[in-house]
Protein backbone atom coordinates (compact mmCIF):
# COMPACT_ATOMS: atom_id res chain seq x y z
CA UNK A 1 0.00 0.00 0.00
CA UNK A 2 2.90 2.17 -0.13
CA UNK A 3 1.57 3.64 -3.63
CA UNK A 4 -1.33 4.70 -1.30
CA UNK A 5 0.63 6.40 1.21
CA UNK A 6 2.28 8.29 -1.19
CA UNK A 7 -0.93 9.56 -2.85
CA UNK A 8 -2.17 10.88 0.71
CA UNK A 9 1.29 13.03 0.72
CA UNK A 10 0.62 14.24 -2.67
CA UNK A 11 -3.12 15.15 -2.10
CA UNK A 12 -1.75 16.71 0.95
CA UNK A 13 0.84 18.77 -0.64
CA UNK A 14 -0.98 19.40 -3.31
CA UNK A 15 -4.26 20.74 -1.06
CA UNK A 16 -1.60 22.99 0.79
CA UNK A 17 -0.81 24.38 -2.41
CA UNK A 18 -4.18 25.16 -3.73
CA UNK A 19 -4.94 26.82 -0.43
CA UNK A 20 -2.32 29.43 -1.11
CA UNK A 21 -2.92 29.83 -4.66
CA UNK A 22 -6.72 30.23 -4.20
CA UNK A 23 -6.13 33.70 -2.32
CA UNK A 24 -3.78 34.70 -5.06
CA UNK A 25 -6.03 33.82 -7.91
CA UNK A 26 -9.03 35.66 -5.92
CA UNK A 27 -7.48 38.59 -6.37
CA UNK A 28 -7.91 38.82 -10.22
CA UNK A 29 -11.26 37.72 -10.46
CA UNK A 30 -12.52 40.96 -11.05
CA UNK A 31 -10.07 41.81 -13.79
CA UNK A 32 -11.97 39.16 -16.05
CA UNK A 33 -15.79 38.45 -16.35
CA UNK A 34 -16.49 34.96 -15.74
CA UNK A 35 -17.64 34.02 -19.13
CA UNK A 36 -14.67 35.28 -21.09
CA UNK A 37 -12.92 32.11 -21.41
CA UNK A 38 -14.95 29.32 -20.75
CA UNK A 39 -13.85 25.72 -21.00
CA UNK A 40 -16.09 22.39 -21.04
CA UNK A 41 -14.83 18.90 -19.67
CA UNK A 42 -16.55 15.63 -18.83
CA UNK A 43 -17.75 12.62 -20.73
CA UNK A 44 -20.15 11.57 -23.12
CA UNK A 45 -23.25 13.66 -21.61
CA UNK A 46 -20.85 17.39 -21.94
CA UNK A 47 -20.12 15.72 -25.32
CA UNK A 48 -23.81 15.44 -27.01
CA UNK A 49 -23.80 11.85 -27.23
CA UNK A 50 -26.64 11.79 -29.67
CA UNK A 51 -28.48 14.86 -28.69
CA UNK A 52 -29.41 16.35 -32.26
CA UNK A 53 -31.76 18.28 -34.04
CA UNK A 54 -33.50 17.11 -37.65
CA UNK A 55 -34.90 19.07 -40.22
CA UNK A 56 -36.37 17.07 -43.10
CA UNK A 57 -37.71 18.57 -46.43
CA UNK A 58 -39.84 16.32 -48.38
CA UNK A 59 -36.86 12.87 -49.01
CA UNK A 60 -33.57 14.68 -47.45
CA UNK A 61 -32.58 15.10 -43.94
CA UNK A 62 -30.10 17.55 -42.30
CA UNK A 63 -28.90 16.54 -39.24
CA UNK A 64 -27.04 19.03 -36.17
CA UNK A 65 -25.37 17.52 -33.40
CA UNK A 66 -25.30 19.21 -30.37
CA UNK A 67 -23.25 19.13 -27.24
CA UNK A 68 -23.00 21.23 -24.66
CA UNK A 69 -20.95 24.43 -25.84
CA UNK A 70 -23.33 24.90 -28.90
CA UNK A 71 -25.86 24.63 -25.51
CA UNK A 72 -24.04 27.67 -24.17
CA UNK A 73 -23.19 29.22 -27.22
CA UNK A 74 -27.04 29.29 -28.03
CA UNK A 75 -27.82 30.85 -24.16
CA UNK A 76 -25.02 33.68 -23.49
CA UNK A 77 -25.00 37.11 -24.70
CA UNK A 78 -22.77 38.11 -25.71
CA UNK A 79 -20.90 35.04 -26.62
CA UNK A 80 -17.80 33.81 -24.40
CA UNK A 81 -13.98 35.33 -25.91
CA UNK A 82 -12.69 31.63 -26.10
CA UNK A 83 -15.48 29.04 -25.66
CA UNK A 84 -14.23 25.58 -26.15
CA UNK A 85 -14.91 21.79 -25.16
CA UNK A 86 -12.76 19.03 -24.71
CA UNK A 87 -15.49 16.65 -23.38
CA UNK A 88 -15.12 13.17 -24.67
CA UNK A 89 -17.99 10.60 -25.01
CA UNK A 90 -14.52 8.04 -24.95
CA UNK A 91 -13.76 9.13 -20.87
CA UNK A 92 -14.96 5.88 -19.71
CA UNK A 93 -12.61 3.84 -21.43
CA UNK A 94 -9.60 5.59 -19.12
CA UNK A 95 -11.21 8.10 -17.26
CA UNK A 96 -7.74 8.72 -15.11
CA UNK A 97 -5.83 9.48 -17.94
CA UNK A 98 -8.19 11.19 -19.91
CA UNK A 99 -9.50 13.18 -17.27
CA UNK A 100 -5.90 14.79 -16.63
CA UNK A 101 -5.67 14.91 -19.95
CA UNK A 102 -8.90 17.38 -20.24
CA UNK A 103 -7.79 19.34 -17.31
CA UNK A 104 -4.19 20.04 -18.65
CA UNK A 105 -5.61 21.09 -21.97
CA UNK A 106 -8.21 23.15 -19.90
CA UNK A 107 -5.65 25.50 -18.10
CA UNK A 108 -3.32 25.72 -21.24
CA UNK A 109 -6.53 28.31 -22.29
CA UNK A 110 -6.13 29.92 -19.21
CA UNK A 111 -9.94 30.35 -18.45
CA UNK A 112 -12.21 32.05 -16.32
CA UNK A 113 -15.06 29.21 -16.07
CA UNK A 114 -14.47 25.72 -16.31
CA UNK A 115 -17.85 23.44 -16.64
CA UNK A 116 -17.11 19.92 -15.64
CA UNK A 117 -21.14 18.79 -15.02
CA UNK A 118 -20.17 14.77 -15.69
CA UNK A 119 -16.58 15.07 -15.46
CA UNK A 120 -16.78 13.41 -12.20
CA UNK A 121 -18.98 10.55 -13.38
CA UNK A 122 -16.61 7.60 -14.54
CA UNK A 123 -14.30 8.42 -10.90
CA UNK A 124 -16.96 6.94 -9.80
CA UNK A 125 -18.95 4.60 -11.90
CA UNK A 126 -16.95 1.85 -14.14
CA UNK A 127 -14.61 -0.55 -13.42
CA UNK A 128 -11.08 1.63 -13.96
CA UNK A 129 -9.80 2.34 -10.57
CA UNK A 130 -6.69 4.23 -9.01
CA UNK A 131 -3.63 3.97 -11.74
CA UNK A 132 -5.85 1.34 -13.44
CA UNK A 133 -6.52 -1.32 -11.31
CA UNK A 134 -9.68 -2.67 -11.50
CA UNK A 135 -12.09 -1.31 -8.66
CA UNK A 136 -12.79 -4.48 -6.14
CA UNK A 137 -14.88 -2.51 -3.34
CA UNK A 138 -17.90 0.37 -3.24
CA UNK A 139 -14.43 1.66 -1.34
CA UNK A 140 -12.19 2.02 -4.57
CA UNK A 141 -15.29 3.80 -6.15
CA UNK A 142 -14.44 6.58 -3.69
CA UNK A 143 -10.79 6.38 -3.26
CA UNK A 144 -10.94 6.93 -7.66
CA UNK A 145 -13.21 9.76 -6.65
CA UNK A 146 -10.95 11.49 -4.18
CA UNK A 147 -8.02 11.29 -7.55
CA UNK A 148 -11.02 13.54 -9.52
CA UNK A 149 -10.88 15.93 -6.69
CA UNK A 150 -7.24 16.29 -7.51
CA UNK A 151 -7.54 16.76 -10.79
CA UNK A 152 -10.07 19.56 -10.03
CA UNK A 153 -8.05 21.11 -7.75
CA UNK A 154 -4.86 21.85 -10.47
CA UNK A 155 -7.86 24.26 -12.12
CA UNK A 156 -8.46 26.25 -9.05
CA UNK A 157 -4.84 25.97 -8.54
CA UNK A 158 -3.99 28.30 -11.43
CA UNK A 159 -3.18 31.83 -10.97
CA UNK A 160 -5.61 34.08 -13.11
CA UNK A 161 -8.87 32.73 -10.79
CA UNK A 162 -11.00 30.64 -12.58
CA UNK A 163 -14.38 29.28 -10.97
CA UNK A 164 -15.63 25.90 -11.40
CA UNK A 165 -18.99 24.28 -11.69
CA UNK A 166 -19.11 20.76 -11.29
CA UNK A 167 -22.11 18.19 -11.32
CA UNK A 168 -22.95 15.91 -8.59
CA UNK A 169 -23.28 12.10 -9.20
CA UNK A 170 -26.27 11.26 -10.50
CA UNK A 171 -27.91 7.82 -9.93
CA UNK A 172 -28.56 6.00 -13.06
CA UNK A 173 -28.66 2.72 -12.13
CA UNK A 174 -32.12 2.70 -13.95
CA UNK A 175 -30.04 3.30 -17.27
CA UNK A 176 -30.89 1.65 -20.29
CA UNK A 177 -27.99 1.93 -22.03
CA UNK A 178 -24.84 -1.02 -23.59
CA UNK A 179 -22.76 1.71 -22.43
CA UNK A 180 -23.43 1.11 -18.42
CA UNK A 181 -23.34 -2.51 -17.35
CA UNK A 182 -24.32 -3.42 -13.93
CA UNK A 183 -20.98 -4.03 -12.52
CA UNK A 184 -20.34 -0.35 -13.82
CA UNK A 185 -22.79 1.28 -11.33
CA UNK A 186 -21.57 2.47 -8.13
CA UNK A 187 -24.41 1.17 -4.74
CA UNK A 188 -26.86 4.09 -4.05
CA UNK A 189 -24.93 4.35 -0.52
CA UNK A 190 -21.23 5.12 -2.28
CA UNK A 191 -23.44 8.14 -4.52
CA UNK A 192 -24.55 9.34 -1.05
CA UNK A 193 -20.77 9.62 0.37
CA UNK A 194 -19.39 10.79 -2.91
CA UNK A 195 -21.55 13.49 -3.15
CA UNK A 196 -21.49 14.32 0.56
CA UNK A 197 -17.47 14.26 -0.05
CA UNK A 198 -17.85 16.65 -2.93
CA UNK A 199 -19.81 18.99 -0.86
CA UNK A 200 -17.11 19.16 1.92
CA UNK A 201 -14.28 19.92 -0.88
CA UNK A 202 -16.09 22.57 -2.48
CA UNK A 203 -17.22 24.31 0.84
CA UNK A 204 -13.46 24.27 1.56
CA UNK A 205 -12.91 26.41 -1.63
CA UNK A 206 -15.80 28.46 -1.08
CA UNK A 207 -16.38 31.46 -3.89
CA UNK A 208 -14.86 29.45 -6.51
CA UNK A 209 -16.39 26.01 -6.59
CA UNK A 210 -20.40 26.43 -7.76
CA UNK A 211 -22.03 22.33 -7.81
CA UNK A 212 -24.62 21.72 -9.94
CA UNK A 213 -27.05 19.14 -8.66
CA UNK A 214 -27.37 16.70 -11.25
CA UNK A 215 -28.64 13.85 -8.79
CA UNK A 216 -31.65 15.28 -7.89
CA UNK A 217 -32.21 17.07 -11.56
CA UNK A 218 -31.94 13.59 -13.01
CA UNK A 219 -34.18 11.95 -10.62
CA UNK A 220 -36.78 14.54 -11.52
CA UNK A 221 -36.20 14.23 -15.57
CA UNK A 222 -36.77 10.58 -15.39
CA UNK A 223 -39.86 11.11 -13.39
CA UNK A 224 -41.11 12.93 -16.54
CA UNK A 225 -42.23 15.87 -13.86
CA UNK A 226 -42.66 19.44 -15.33
CA UNK A 227 -39.92 21.92 -14.06
CA UNK A 228 -38.64 25.13 -14.59
CA UNK A 229 -35.02 25.74 -15.21
CA UNK A 230 -33.52 29.35 -16.36
CA UNK A 231 -37.38 31.34 -16.38
CA UNK A 232 -38.17 28.29 -18.65
CA UNK A 233 -41.40 26.09 -17.69
CA UNK A 234 -40.85 22.81 -19.11
CA UNK A 235 -43.37 19.70 -19.25
CA UNK A 236 -42.14 16.66 -21.04
CA UNK A 237 -45.31 15.25 -21.66
CA UNK A 238 -45.74 18.89 -24.06
CA UNK A 239 -42.62 19.92 -24.73
CA UNK A 240 -40.43 16.77 -24.61
CA UNK A 241 -38.25 14.73 -22.33
CA UNK A 242 -34.71 15.99 -21.14
CA UNK A 243 -33.39 12.79 -21.37
CA UNK A 244 -33.15 10.26 -23.97
CA UNK A 245 -34.78 6.79 -23.82
CA UNK A 246 -31.48 5.16 -22.92
CA UNK A 247 -32.02 7.20 -19.38
CA UNK A 248 -28.60 8.75 -19.01
CA UNK A 249 -27.85 11.35 -21.65
CA UNK A 250 -29.40 14.53 -22.29
CA UNK A 251 -31.32 15.33 -25.08
CA UNK A 252 -30.78 18.68 -26.93
CA UNK A 253 -33.31 20.78 -24.42
CA UNK A 254 -31.76 18.67 -21.35
CA UNK A 255 -28.52 20.27 -22.44
CA UNK A 256 -29.76 23.53 -22.57
CA UNK A 257 -31.68 22.96 -18.87
CA UNK A 258 -28.40 21.56 -17.72
CA UNK A 259 -26.45 24.91 -18.81
CA UNK A 260 -29.28 27.60 -17.38
CA UNK A 261 -29.22 25.02 -13.79
CA UNK A 262 -25.67 25.50 -14.01
CA UNK A 263 -25.35 29.38 -14.15
CA UNK A 264 -28.16 29.21 -11.31
CA UNK A 265 -25.34 27.65 -8.85
CA UNK A 266 -23.01 29.97 -10.06
CA UNK A 267 -24.93 32.55 -9.04
CA UNK A 268 -25.49 31.00 -6.09
CA UNK A 269 -21.82 31.16 -5.55
CA UNK A 270 -21.45 34.75 -5.80
CA UNK A 271 -20.57 34.90 -9.70
CA UNK A 272 -21.76 37.85 -11.34
CA UNK A 273 -22.75 35.79 -14.79
CA UNK A 274 -24.99 38.31 -16.07
CA UNK A 275 -28.41 38.68 -17.35
CA UNK A 276 -30.66 38.28 -19.98
CA UNK A 277 -29.43 34.96 -21.76
CA UNK A 278 -31.37 32.50 -23.24
CA UNK A 279 -32.94 29.64 -22.04
CA UNK A 280 -35.78 28.34 -23.59
CA UNK A 281 -34.76 25.20 -26.04
CA UNK A 282 -37.67 25.72 -28.00
CA UNK A 283 -36.14 29.16 -29.40
CA UNK A 284 -33.04 27.57 -29.89
CA UNK A 285 -34.52 24.46 -31.87
CA UNK A 286 -36.42 26.92 -33.98
CA UNK A 287 -33.06 29.10 -34.69
CA UNK A 288 -31.35 25.84 -35.42
CA UNK A 289 -34.06 24.60 -37.66
CA UNK A 290 -34.49 27.89 -39.60
CA UNK A 291 -30.74 27.37 -40.60
CA UNK A 292 -31.03 23.95 -41.50
CA UNK A 293 -34.10 24.80 -43.93
CA UNK A 294 -32.11 27.33 -45.39
CA UNK A 295 -28.91 24.58 -45.81
CA UNK A 296 -31.51 22.37 -47.23
CA UNK A 297 -33.09 24.43 -49.91
CA UNK A 298 -29.31 25.84 -51.05
CA UNK A 299 -28.32 21.97 -51.35
CA UNK A 300 -29.56 19.51 -53.92
CA UNK A 301 -27.44 17.06 -51.70
CA UNK A 302 -29.84 14.08 -50.57
CA UNK A 303 -28.77 13.01 -46.92
CA UNK A 304 -29.23 9.47 -45.49
CA UNK A 305 -32.63 9.93 -43.04
CA UNK A 306 -31.51 9.60 -39.48
CA UNK A 307 -33.40 9.29 -37.22
CA UNK A 308 -33.24 11.90 -33.97
CA UNK A 309 -33.15 10.05 -30.43
CA UNK A 310 -36.84 9.67 -28.74
CA UNK A 311 -38.06 12.59 -27.02
CA UNK A 312 -40.64 11.48 -25.19
CA UNK A 313 -40.90 11.19 -21.32
CA UNK A 314 -39.42 7.67 -20.57
CA UNK A 315 -41.51 4.72 -18.76
CA UNK A 316 -41.04 4.69 -15.16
Amino acid sequence: MSWLRARSSRALLLGVLVSVTLGMATAHDGARPVLDRVVVIGASASDGFRATIVERQGDRTAVEGIDLRDAISLAVEPDPSVLVSYATRSMFLAPHRIGESEISHAINERPTLVVALDFLFWYLYGTTGVEGVEIGSESDRLLSLEVGLEQLDRVLGQAGGPMLVVGDIPDVSGANSPMLAAIQIPASATIEQANARLREWAGARTGRVAIVPLHTLTAQALAGNPTTFGGVAWSPSMDGSLVQADRLHPTFAGLVALWARALESLRDAGADVGTGHQHDPRVHAESIRARLRRELSASGTHHPDVAAPAQTPPSN
